[in-house]
């Protein structure tokens, strides 16, 4: 009984290491950032995400609350539900954070690195952990059958 529980702790840790990246993954997790034709603050945001090459890397959908009432409404929603002030645009709603201003979004995402989570590094943690666990396993395994 002892080595089948071995066993099965070893499968699982050695999952868990090759695959330590999904424990941090915020994919699907949407960035709203809310904004209105004609103005020169959104406009700025809009150009720092199309240039800056952070729309590749994370799913941020941009939307004109003068263009749409449902865009209008989703933003009082979302300002609503966090219990935030939403007074002007451009707004950034992500999770549970609200951050307004041109700058402050702008300095949100430049904190962020531009890219998030670097998965190239998760990947290698990931794979090095594994290979640790493996080994580990092959020496628990080796015990076991003595």
């Amino acid at each position: 009984m002892a080595k089948k529980i071995l066993f099965l702790l070893f499968v699982i840790l050695t999952f868990f290491g090759f695959n330590t990246h999904f424990l941090f993954s915020d994919e699907g997790e949407t960035y709203y950032i809310f904004v209105m034709e004609g103005c020169p603050h959104c406009a700025k945001v809009e150009s720092f995400i199309n240039t800056s090459g952070i729309n590749k890397k994370f799913n941020i959908k941009i939307l004109d609350i003068t263009k749409s009432s449902s865009n209008a409404e989703l933003f009082r929603t979302m300002c609503n539900e966090r219990a935030a002030e939403c007074g002007g645009v451009p707004t950034l709603i992500y999770k549970d954070k609200v951050i307004s201003g041109d700058t402050p979004i702008i300095e949100y995402f430049q904190s962020l690195g531009y890219k998030g989570i670097d998965w190239n590094k998760w990947i290698v943690i990931g794979l090095v952990g594994g290979a640790g666990f493996f080994i580990v396993g092959i020496i628990v395994l080796s015990i076991i059958k003595k």
